[in-house]
């Protein structure tokens, strides 16, 4: 009789170690995946497309815009469009919270679009968004001046 119950407690501490290793192998998954920090997110993309219109139908910029990781974004699909005949290049400029970054520009004249290449730029104090002003200028600013710019809405960045 004792060797039966001295098998019986030894199979029984056997399925409670078992046991126990299947939990704490599950509670040690549960705790990495509560310290350990999210994957990143895939790249995030979205689209500029507006137009200038504060003077008229002045130009228009679009392009797919898509977020790398924190620092840096690419550009692609770009177009600039100038759509009034006014002997004013339009310009898109590309800014972060930071800084200007980049310009795009359609020297052509009206009613033309020019296809820049597509960039990819960075600032390394990260980039919390990105913006575009467009507006259309003149190297003579006596006779022709600088329209008002219109300003994009900012794209954010989900890295951040």
């Amino acid at each position: 009789m004792k060797a039966s119950f001295r098998l019986f407690q030894i199979a029984k501490g056997r399925i409670l170690r078992k046991v126990l290793i299947a939990c704490s192998a599950a509670l040690a998954t549960l705790a990495i995946a509560a310290v350990s920090p999210a994957a990143a997110a895939p790249p995030q993309t979205s689209n500029f497309n507006f137009c200038n219109t504060t003077g008229g139908r002045i130009g228009c910029f679009s392009a797919t815009l898509t977020f790398l990781n924190r620092n840096s974004f690419r550009l692609t699909n770009i177009a600039v469009q100038d759509t009034l005949a006014d002997n004013r290049s339009v310009y898109a400029d590309v800014n972060d919270q930071n800084q200007f970054m980049h310009e795009f520009v359609n020297h052509n004249g009206a009613n033309t679009t020019t296809h820049p290449a597509a960039v990819t730029l960075s600032d390394p104090d990260g980039v919390h968004w990105v913006y575009i002003r467009l507006y259309a200028c003149n190297l003579n600013v006596v006779v022709n001046p600088c329209s008002t710019a219109a300003t994009s809405a900012r794209h954010y960045n989900p890295f951040w």
